[in-house]
């Protein structure tokens, strides 16, 4: 046999008797209440040519076997230290929803806590059914793991935190970056012939600021539109209007020393007007020409008729 399903068995404690079944190779214990690694160890000692285990929805608090559970009822076999996995060959572990390392579990993602798991098992390959762990990702995830217990007591690192200085050797901490934008700027505001230098907060929206340029501009927000121009760019790329109302003014990468043009919309009657005048002025030219073409063909008829005559 080498597929056993022992999933939804209410198993608290892993009881399989002395010997070792060298044939499984693939092992499913999801939805048991173990919470103690030592019973997982156990079936480490039973499976030991095991290559893929599935621990889904075991309620696993950690990965350090307990005094109580490691003691001489302990099969022989069974794994005292942290980090070994059950099984030197298992190679695809599947261990969502338990709650393993509590402690980094409210200051790191889920993405930093499959790190530190991918670290303390040098054996797995595949973790919670996802793509094959290149060396790539498991080398960032071993510094990633020396990292996060470098700066705890001793007494709190695990034996693989040892193995991975040797490895690796003691790094330097990460240097904290910071890039977000900076929260406040100061940019010309011009208007026609004003002009002055207002801090403005990159968090807010077009649509803001527009009611806050309302008493310096006295242009309704409904009215207004806003350019936007990046100093070090002017001479390339010219005004860029902020057309969006829902967008922040730090997606323009707003600068200090930039500047923001203040202009009025063209209301619609003006527009109309404005289009109706110049279709006037257009129909007026097209009938004149249609009224000078007219007098030409007139004029050419009457020479044709002239000329027949002599």
């Amino acid at each position: 046999m080498e597929e056993l399903h022992l999933s939804l068995n209410e198993l608290r404690e892993v009881c399989l008797g002395a010997g070792a079944h060298a044939a499984l190779r693939r092992l499913f214990f999801n939805r048991n209440p173990v919470g103690e690694w030592a019973q997982v160890a156990k079936l480490g000692a039973a499976f030991p040519r095991l290559e893929a285990l599935s621990l889904a929805d075991c309620p696993l608090r950690s990965l350090r076997p307990t005094p109580s559970s490691a003691g001489p009822a302990a099969a022989p076999g069974d794994h005292d230290d942290e980090d070994d996995m059950a099984g030197d060959a298992v190679q695809d572990v599947s261990c969502d929803f338990a709650p393993l390392l509590p402690e980094a579990a409210q200051e790191h993602t889920q993405y930093e806590r499959r790190q530190l798991l991918i670290a303390r098992l040098p054996n797995v390959r595949t973790l919670n059914g996802g793509g094959l762990i290149s060396s790539e990702e498991r080398e960032d995830a071993e510094r990633a793991f020396i990292r996060y217990y470098m700066d705890k007591p001793e007494v709190d690192r695990p034996e693989r935190y040892n193995d991975l200085v040797a490895v690796h050797g003691r790094l330097d901490p990460l240097v904290q970056v910071d890039l977000s934008p900076e929260k406040r700027v100061k940019v010309h505001v011009t208007c026609g012939e004003q002009s002055e230098v207002r801090c403005l907060h990159v968090y807010q929206t077009v649509a803001d600021l527009k009611q806050k340029l309302e008493s310096f501009t006295g242009i309704p927000a409904g009215r207004m539109r806003l350019f936007y121009v990046d100093q070090a760019m002017r001479s390339v790329h010219g005004p860029e209007e902020m057309r969006y109302p829902s967008k922040r003014l730090y997606s323009y990468n707003i600068a200090n020393g930039d500047e923001i043009i203040v202009d009025v919309k063209q209301r619609t009657t003006e527009r109309t007007l404005s289009t109706s005048s110049t279709g006037s002025t257009s129909s007026s030219n097209n009938n004149n020409s249609s009224s000078n073409s007219s007098s030409n063909n007139s004029n050419g008829s009457s020479n044709g008729v002239n000329n027949n005559l002599r």
